[in-house]
């Protein structure tokens, strides 16, 4: 089972917003760690590249594109999540979803600097 699928499964949304949300929560993580990091991402999280341009290529990017939002901070990300339907109450398992398979490879400090400044994504276990 992909992480879209757990996504999917876990907040009954259907698949292109699950790969929105995963989507734009990887965006923000490739912005904050090294490129060979965010390879061993691409490793473990294999739909990766395809959830990243759904949501570039989606109105979930609310910048001309959704690196551009990405790089204007957890603000651009919140207000795509929103866009792409996501509810206040799903942010904190979507962000489970998705930091808990990839918080091995990219760390904590990453993952707590990303909550740190959208403190919605927070509540949720580590």
């Amino acid at each position: 089972m992909t992480l879209i699928d757990r996504v999917r499964q876990a907040l009954q949304v259907d698949e292109g917003q699950a790969e929105k949300g995963v989507g734009l929560l990887l965006l923000a993580i490739r912005f904050t760690v090294d490129p060979a990091t965010f390879s061993r991402v691409k490793e473990l999280v294999p739909e990766a590249e395809s959830a990243m341009g759904r949501s570039l290529m989606s109105s979930a990017a609310p910048a001309r594109t959704g690196e551009l939002s990405a790089m204007v901070g957890a603000k651009a990300m919140l207000n795509g999540l929103k866009t792409a339907g996501y509810r206040d109450d799903q942010l904190p398992a979507l962000a489970q979803l998705v930091f808990g398979e990839i918080r091995d490879v990219v760390g904590e400090k990453a993952i707590d600097g990303i909550v740190s400044q959208a403190p919605a994504l927070r509540s949720f276990s580590q």
